[in-house]
């Protein structure tokens, strides 16, 4: 929810000093985050696997457990990191549309913040290894297929 609230105090500044091609730039990291984080939570659901501190044994449970409804359920939604699909989704607009001189001011800054946010992840004994890395994965492939589905959209700013 940090990253939403950022990019949209960053939207409305952007609106104010009328910056059409920033405004959307934010808009579609916006969509990347939101695409992002939505599609890690569909596979955890889905996936049900134990998250490292869980005090059961550790393994894919899917949506149930012995019997037991567990789809949703804290202890069993560590597959994918949704924190680390949110933030790298949300770096790949900076990267795929920025000049390379902006790259270097905006998208390497905002790519070491979402990679330490995907160390947190694992630092703080929330996900496994593959649980971020795989997530790192998805917010790369998604993020870009969405830059190139609103590239035409967003490069219309820029005239």
């Amino acid at each position: 929810m940090p990253i939403v609230s950022l990019l949209l105090v960053l939207m409305i500044a952007a609106w104010l000093v009328k910056r059409p091609f920033v405004m959307r730039l934010i808009a579609l990291m916006l969509g990347c985050a939101v695409v992002g984080g939505l599609a890690a939570n569909v596979l955890r659901v889905l996936t049900g696997r134990a998250r490292p501190w869980a005090k059961v044994p550790a393994g894919w449970y899917g949506l149930r457990d012995h019997g037991v409804w567990i789809a949703g359920s804290p202890g069993y939604s560590s597959f994918p990191s949704g924190h680390t699909a949110v933030a790298i989704a949300c770096v790949a607009p900076l990267w795929v549309f920025l000049s390379p001189r902006m790259r270097v001011a905006a998208a390497a800054p905002a790519t070491v913040m979402a990679l330490c946010i995907a160390a947190s992840r694992i630092l703080l004994n929330e996900h496994h290894l593959s649980d971020v890395l795989t997530s790192v994965w998805m917010g790369v492939v998604l993020g870009t297929l969405i830059c190139r589905r609103f590239a035409p959209w967003l490069r219309k700013a820029e005239i």
